[in-house]
């Protein structure tokens, strides 16, 4: 079959050519026939090769060219592969097709072909290439060097646009643009004026690197750029952000000068502390970790007893050779158990206690110490601290005190009572466990004033009262009161508390005791039913006892009687001697006006004595009339210093203490100030060699519960005082010190009347007198005066809205009754020369026959006690005869008085006078008792 095909291919007689081809030889048709069909298939094989490339390269600007000449190629390869059929087949219409198509695409390929070449001209030579491709090598590592600088850079072409920024640069810079193209400028127009600004464009113009930092304040950092001039006209920057160096700088200036003034610190406190040190008392020690001492200050060596600290040991091992040292046991220390040996093991100690002894001098003393170790930042022991206090002294007195505290714990014990302690001011303070254990109090219960709630409910007030008054008075107080125990139980207790002074005179602390009396109590109550049951056994045996002791006591009383009888005859005998003498000279010399007045005189001044001491004797016996009027006690005090201290003398001290807001009293002023100046003499006399006298006033209110000093009712007064610092006096003494003409005294310098005539005064102003006094503690004497109630008129104002010439006016006429012929006429005249009409009558029946008779009076002036009709009754039967008839009693005894109806109402006003009274006076109370009537009644007077 091979054969067959071999011989039909090569069989010219089957490929015999047409036309002009029949005379072909064969080869020349196998050599057409070949070459045709292999330029077709190799024009076929360009186009695929173009195509190919023009479609991977479509970014070339001369693509469309390639596709014309790949169909160019490939109709010229379809016109070989016709002219090989056309050997055969006579398809010459279709190759003439193919041909005009060929020649179309070939013309316009070579119309597109031909301005290429000027292109194609310009294209790089291959040496070019490969410039270029170093270039681009070299741009490659300039870029990566640039890269790796650690700084952003940016280059500016000469038209100040950005050219290039590198990876550093854009992330700083770029905030998601693309800088590349933009002026510098307008993409940062915070940098215009600004130094970065000058400098890049000082780079730009002059092409000279610059160097510049800006704080860039869109973006709160600090910058450094170098600028560069560039080869092309521009400038290339490198930048870094310099804010954390700078913020570094800053925080190290700030720590250089912290340092500084740290150092500087450092120096003043090692100053301090070595002046601290030497102005320290106790001995200080500071070693290091070896024991080596670094520093000892002056009272390291005088504790030890050496003069300098030269002389001190300079190390701790050297200090066994010059001291010995004892434990608080006793028993010696070794050398690691001293203080500072303690310090340098880390351990820490207040109050070590060790007994010290020189080897030389033998000389011993007592320390404590306080110790601890000194460390480094690590812990790590560096050193030791020790400070020394010689309590050699404290101890001696500690043991003292102990001792003393002892022996007073052994006294309290011994009188079965509590010891308490309160403040200078009175309060309750600190641990008080003694009055804890008895009243069950806890200490917030009975702190300040609350121990008073453990006092009796009907003591309490009184107790608190007397417990003020010691202290402000700063005396010893006594007292007796019920308490509340811990088991609820009341029991009876005496108290006794007195001030503990201190340096300054004043008072540190008050101690107190309380005394369990409840068995003594109940042992009295025990007795007085005792004594119920024997009262009848013992009957006459106490009726014979009491006889005896009335006939002492009325001995005594007239013993007293005689001493005061004794007196006022004495007195009143000196005054008839006057009296009489002197009304002798006057009968002989009535011829003689100077001589009588002379003699006069002294009968007037004879009388006023008598009239002394008749008012002093009713002052004791509180039978004299006083004239109350409200008084400021401040006042009269503060008044009273004044003249007290020129006549007490320079060695007499005069304090003046008083209570803000007192209370007014209604007394007699002047029965006050006399009270006050008898007290102040006998304080005086009671201190020969000078002291303090101390006046002192408080308001103090009265309760119903315990028995008061003085006796006092319930109510509101001020309790003045007179307190000196003298002797004081024995219990006898103060028993019988209020006793009329009781004193001790030598003879005549002193009447005994000061003390009694005071208590008189007091009782009869409706208060009271008591005295307190102890060897050794001075004399306090206490005056209670009711305080007042309202206002008062006082005579001083009834006096002020006098009508001026009242006195003496024609038109007042009195009666004047007396059974007294002397007193009768003296009177009469004396009120006639005063400006008074006067009517007498001798006795109260002669003046009631006056009235009877219409004889007109205007006021009624008798004396209290005479025979028949007394005063009062006469008073009562003219007010019959004359209604609101206004009236005078006049008495040397007031007494009597009192035990009768004093007046008649509103409307009658009535006064009491007591005798002798000079005319003048009498007048001035009849000018008095008119106007009172004139405001009591409706004006009209007694006449008929």
């Amino acid at each position: 079959m091979f054969q067959m095909i071999a011989q039909s291919l090569f069989d010219a007689s089957s490929f015999t050519p047409h036309g002009f081809c029949l005379l072909w030889e064969p080869w020349l048709i196998w050599t057409q026939s070949i070459a045709s069909a292999g330029v077709g298939a190799a024009y076929f094989s360009i186009p695929l090769a173009l195509a190919h490339f023009a479609a991977r390269r479509r970014d070339l600007v001369y693509r469309p060219v390639l596709w014309l000449f790949a169909a160019f190629i490939l109709l010229c390869g379809t016109g070989h592969w016709l002219d090989l059929l056309t050997l055969w087949v006579p398809a010459y219409g279709l190759k003439a097709v193919m041909d005009a198509a060929t020649a179309v695409v070939s013309g316009v390929t070579a119309v597109a072909l031909w301005p290429l070449m000027r292109k194609a001209l310009a294209l790089p030579s291959p040496s070019q290439f490969q410039a270029a491709n170093a270039a681009l090598e070299r741009d490659r590592a300039v870029r990566a060097a640039l890269e790796s600088t650690g700084e952003s850079v940016f280059a500016l072409s000469r038209d100040w646009r950005f050219t290039f920024l590198n990876s550093r640069a854009e992330a700083l810079m770029s905030d998601g643009r693309d800088l590349v193209g933009q002026m510098f400028w307008e993409a940062f127009p915070g940098i215009v004026g600004t130094d970065l600004f000058a400098a890049y464009r000082r780079c730009m113009a002059e092409r000279v690197p610059v160097e510049v930092e800006q704080f860039y304040e869109p973006k709160g950092r600090h910058y450094m750029a170098r600028a560069f001039p560039f080869v092309d006209g521009g400038i290339t920057v490198f930048f870094r952000d310099v804010t954390g160096q700078r913020q570094a700088e800053q925080d190290l200036r700030a720590a250089e000068a912290k340092a500084s003034r740290t150092y500087g610190e450092l120096l003043e406190s090692q100053a301090r502390l070595e002046a601290a040190l030497a102005a320290m008392a106790d001995a200080v020690s500071i070693s290091d970790a070896d024991g080596n001492f670094i520093h000892l200050n002056d009272a390291f060596a005088s504790f030890h007893r050496f003069r300098s600290k030269d002389e001190c040991a300079r190390t701790l091992s050297e200090c066994p050779a010059i001291l010995e040292v004892f434990l608080e046991t006793g028993e010696p220390a070794r050398l690691d158990q001293w203080a500072g040996a303690r310090a340098l093991r880390g351990e820490t100690a207040v109050g070590a206690v060790y007994r010290l002894r020189r080897r030389d001098t033998g000389e011993s003393w007592v320390g404590s110490y306080n110790l601890a170790p000194i460390r480094d930042g690590d812990g790590r022991i560096v050193g030791s601290v020790v400070t020394g206090r010689d309590i050699t002294e404290r101890l001696r007195a500690d043991e003292a005190l102990a001792e003393s505290e002892a022996r007073f714990r052994a006294a309290v014990r011994a009188v079965r009572g509590i010891l308490w302690t309160t403040s200078a001011d009175g309060r309750m303070v600190g641990e008080q466990p003694g009055w804890a254990a008895l009243t069950g109090q806890s200490r917030d219960e009975y702190q300040d004033r609350g121990w008073a709630n453990a006092v009796h409910p009907d003591d309490a007030q009184s107790t608190v009262d007397a417990w003020n008054a010691a202290v402000a008075g700063r005396r010893a107080f006594v007292f007796e009161h019920r308490l509340r125990c811990h088991d609820g139980s009341w029991r009876h207790f005496a108290v006794r508390a007195i001030p503990v002074p201190d340096d300054g005179g004043g008072v540190r602390e008050w101690v107190g005791v309380h005394t369990d009396i409840t068995e003594q109590r109940e042992a009295e109550t025990a007795l007085a039913e005792l004594n119920r049951h024997l009262e009848e056994r013992v009957r006459e045996e106490i009726a014979a006892r009491e006889a005896a002791q009335q006939g002492a006591k009325h001995a005594r009383h007239m013993q007293a009687l005689g001493q005061i009888a004794g007196g006022v005859a004495h007195e009143f005998n000196n005054i008839l001697q006057a009296v009489q003498g002197a009304a002798n000279l006057i009968e002989k010399r009535a011829a003689d006006p100077v001589s009588v007045r002379k003699f006069a005189r002294i009968v007037i001044g004879s009388s006023e004595r008598g009239s002394t001491i008749t008012y002093r004797l009713l002052a004791f016996a509180r039978r004299s009339r006083v004239h109350p009027e409200r008084i400021d006690p401040a006042s009269m005090l503060d008044a009273l210093r004044e003249i007290l201290t020129h006549t007490l003398g320079g060695q007499v001290i005069v304090r003046v203490e008083l209570e803000p807001m007192l209370p007014a009293v209604i007394v007699d002023r002047k029965e006050l100030e006399t009270a006050l100046i008898n007290l102040a003499t006998n304080a005086r006399d009671a201190m020969p060699k000078g002291g303090t006298l101390t006046l002192s006033a408080v308001a103090e209110t009265v309760g119903t519960a315990g028995i008061h000093p003085a006796a006092l009712r319930p109510g509101r007064y001020a309790r003045l005082e007179v307190h000196d610092d003298g002797a004081g006096m024995e219990p006898e003494t103060l028993a019988r010190a209020a006793e009329p003409f009781f004193t001790t005294k030598p003879v005549g310098q002193g009447t005994g009347l000061g003390l009694s005539m005071a208590k008189g005064f007091a009782e009869q102003s409706g208060g009271g007198l008591a005295i307190d006094s102890e060897p050794g503690c001075g004399t306090t004497v206490t005056l209670w005066l009711p305080v007042a109630e309202g206002d008062q008129q006082t005579a001083a104002t009834r006096h002020a809205v006098r009508e001026p010439g009242a006195i003496g006016k024609p038109a007042i006429r009195i009666l004047l009754v007396d059974d007294e012929e002397m007193v009768r006429e003296t009177l009469a005249a004396g009120l006639g020369d005063a400006g008074l009409s006067v009517l007498v009558a001798q006795s109260g029946g002669e003046a009631l026959a006056l009235l009877d008779e219409g004889e007109p009076v205007d006021a009624l002036v008798t004396d209290l006690s005479m025979p028949g009709m007394d005063g009062l009754s006469l008073i009562g039967h003219a007010r019959e005869r004359r209604r609101g008839l206004p009236a005078l009693v006049l008495t040397g005894h007031v007494e009597s008085a009192r035990k009768r109806p004093a007046d008649g109402g509103p409307g009658e006003p009535l006064a009491i006078l007591r005798k002798p009274i000079d005319a003048e006076r009498l007048a001035e109370e009849v000018e008095d008792i008119l106007a009172a009537g004139a405001r009591y009644g409706d004006g009209s007077s007694g006449r008929s």
